[in-house]
């Protein structure tokens, strides 16, 4: 069987279908926006997308052209819960710029401490890394 699959045949898959999940768009339409009339100026601004200054603005009015278009966006943001089935992230919303804290609870509570688009822009590029470096 070795001589008929490659040898790493599920990681492949494995990372073609977690690229082809966080390729697809949400069920509410991901686009740039434009004057109405005019096409969008955002793919000629798209390098303006990663500059510090300008990616709050970039990813609101340009969301498409900035790859920010995730279909599980939701489901894999979340704040994690406690055995007891209730999440405590709210009750120490102080605590996650806390210095000890801090790291923690931005893992734990990327909802309530507004990490979530970190996250899934972390696990875009790791998978698109992995991906290329099977090649």
């Amino acid at each position: 069987m070795s001589k008929i699959f490659p040898k790493n045949l599920l990681k492949i898959f494995t990372n073609i279908i977690f690229y082809f999940i966080f390729s697809i768009s949400s069920g509410k339409e991901c686009a740039d926006k434009n004057f109405p009339g005019r096409p969008s100026d955002c793919p000629m601004l798209k390098y303006l997308c990663e500059r510090p200054l300008y990616k709050d603005i970039m990813s609101r009015e340009c969301p498409r052209t900035c790859d920010l278009c995730d279909l599980f966006k939701i489901n894999l943001c979340s704040d994690n819960i406690s055995p007891n089935g209730i999440s405590e992230c709210p009750k120490f919303k102080e605590r996650c710029n806390d210095k000890i804290w801090g790291d923690f609870m931005k893992k734990e509570c990327r909802v309530t401490c507004g990490t979530c688009k970190q996250f899934i822009y972390d696990l875009k590029n790791r998978l698109r890394k992995q991906i290329k470096n099977e090649d």
